[in-house]
């Protein structure tokens, strides 16, 4: 992708587009780290899970990060714009997607009962299914897709790709994982 070719479509996971107070009081539980199994379950998905953790706790809790708010570039998605949340998610409300949908042309918003922080984990198939109907989508705006990523792959992705793999026979339209 380039800035002379702009995407034909993207999908967005339990995206963040301004900081909320939820996000800032669940990242400053400091102890939550210290005195519980969410290390154990953070590890299942980063190999060192403490600096993983710490990262992303000093990065939500800086002061000038609190007035992060991007929603001023939404206007500018042109394409068609699957964004999907969990309605449990921890971190944020539903106010996060539906700005998305204010002010996007072209979205689809897909709220997921019975699901949290990781909506790719939480209910691979409806993530799998938007995924395809917005390559789909994304064909007939372009003509053809590029197969050029737009952001790096999260955690869980691996699985999510073997998900895709076994429900379309291919991986073709999905960007490439990052290697650990």
């Amino acid at each position: 992708m380039s800035a002379d070719r702009p995407p034909a479509g993207v999908v967005v996971l339990a995206p963040h587009e301004f900081v909320e107070a939820k996000a800032l009081v669940r990242s400053g539980a400091a102890g939550l780290f210290a005195c519980s199994d969410w290390w154990r379950r953070l590890a299942r998905r980063h190999h060192e899970a403490e600096a993983v953790f710490r990262s992303w706790r000093e990065t939500w809790l800086v002061t000038k990060f609190a007035d992060r708010d991007i929603t001023g570039c939404l206007p500018a998605i042109r394409c068609p714009l699957p964004a999907i949340q969990g309605e449990h998610k921890e971190y944020a409300t539903m106010r996060q997607i539906a700005c998305v949908a204010d002010a996007a042309s072209e979205v689809r918003l897909l709220t997921l009962a019975h699901c949290r922080l990781s909506t790719q984990r939480d209910h691979p198939e409806a993530v799998i299914d938007a995924h395809h109907a917005a390559c789909r989508a994304a064909r007939q705006v372009a003509g053809g897709l590029t197969t050029e990523p737009a952001g790096i792959p999260g955690p869980g992705w691996s699985g999510y790709r073997r998900r895709y793999e076994r429900a379309f026979g291919s991986t073709t339209l999905l960007p490439k994982a990052s290697s650990p």
